[in-house]
C-alpha cells in the first residue's frame, strides 16, 4: 500500500551555523596559503640536500688532488669550478627566500649553506693559506651586479668554518707521511690555533655579550684571522673600553 501526501512541504532545512560569524569563504585561501608554505618548504629541504651532496663531493675532490697530486692551487681550482653548482642552486632559490622569506625558512637552508661555507673555506685555505672572510663568501652567493641570492649571516659562517677544522686535521693526518707532510702538519696546527683563538673569542662575544659583542664585531673585523693571525689582544682591549664606554652612555641617557 502507497500513501501519497499530497500539499506538503517536505524542504529539509539546513541547520544554523555554530559560528555565524566565521567566513567559510576564506578557508580555500588558508588551504592554498599552508598547501605554498609546505611546498616551498619541501623544495628548499631537496635543494639543501643536493647543495651538500656536492659540498661533500666537492670536499673529497680537494683531498684526494692536494694530497695524490701535491698541488693544493690546481686542486683549490676544480673545487671552486665544482662549487658553482652549488651557486646555480642557490640562484634558482632565490625568489623562495627573498625578503622575510629567508628567516621563515632559515632552518631548511642553513644546513646546506654551512656545508658549501666548509667545501669553500677548505679550497681557499689550499689556495692561500689563510681563512675565508664573510664579504669573500657573500661575494661567492651574489650575482654579478653583487645582489647576494642568500643572506649569509654571521652564525652561519661561523658554524661553517668550524666544520673546516675537521677537515684540516683530516687533511693533516692523510699526509703526515708523505714527503713535507710533518711541515705541513704543523702549519695547519698553527692556523687552527690562531683561528681558535679569535673564532672563539668573537663566538662568546656574539652570543654571550651581544651588546659589546656587536660593537667588537665592528672594531675587530674577522679580516684579522684572514690574515692567518690571532686578533691583537690591544685592539680587542680597545675595543672593549670603547663598547663599555657606549653602553654604560646608552644605558645613563635611557634612564
Amino acid at each position: 500500500m502507497v500513501v501519497v501526501v499530497v500539499g506538503v512541504d517536505v524542504t529539509v532545512k539546513s541547520k544554523p551555523s555554530a559560528f555565524p560569524h566565521l567566513d567559510m569563504d576564506a578557508f580555500p585561501q588558508f588551504r592554498d596559503h599552508l598547501d605554498q608554505y609546505h611546498d616551498t618548504r619541501e623544495a628548499l629541504i631537496k635543494a639543501s640536500r643536493d647543495i651538500t651532496n656536492i659540498a661533500k663531493k666537492t670536499i673529497f675532490l680537494l683531498h684526494r688532488l692536494a694530497l695524490e697530486r701535491d698541488n693544493p692551487s690546481e686542486a683549490a681550482r676544480q673545487g671552486r669550478e665544482r662549487l658553482k653548482d652549488v651557486q646555480s642552486i642557490y640562484a634558482k632559490c632565490s625568489p623562495l627566500i627573498a625578503g622575510d622569506n629567508f628567516y621563515r625558512y632559515n632552518r631548511q637552508v642553513s644546513p646546506g649553506l654551512q656545508e658549501y661555507i666548509e667545501a669553500l673555506s677548505f679550497a681557499h685555505y689550499l689556495e692561500h693559506g689563510t681563512l675565508i672572510s664573510h664579504t669573500d663568501v657573500q661575494a661567492s652567493l651574489a650575482d654579478p651586479n653583487g645582489v647576494p641570492y642568500v643572506i649569509l649571516t654571521v652564525e652561519d659562517y661561523l658554524l661553517g668554518l668550524s666544520d673546516l677544522t675537521g677537515e684540516l686535521m683530516r687533511f693533516a693526518i692523510s699526509g703526515i707521511a708523505r714527503w713535507g707532510g710533518r711541515a705541513k702538519a704543523l702549519d695547519v696546527c698553527a692556523f687552527v690555533r690562531a683561528c681558535r683563538a679569535g673564532k672563539f673569542f668573537f663566538l662568546l662575544l656574539r652570543f654571550s655579550l651581544p651588546g659589546i659583542g656587536d660593537v667588537v664585531l665592528s672594531e675587530c673585523s674577522l679580516t684579522s684571522l684572514s690574515d692567518d693571525s690571532p686578533p691583537e689582544p690591544n685592539s680587542i682591549t680597545s675595543a672593549l673600553m670603547m663598547a663599555g664606554e657606549q653602553t654604560l652612555n646608552a644605558s645613563f641617557h635611557t634612564r
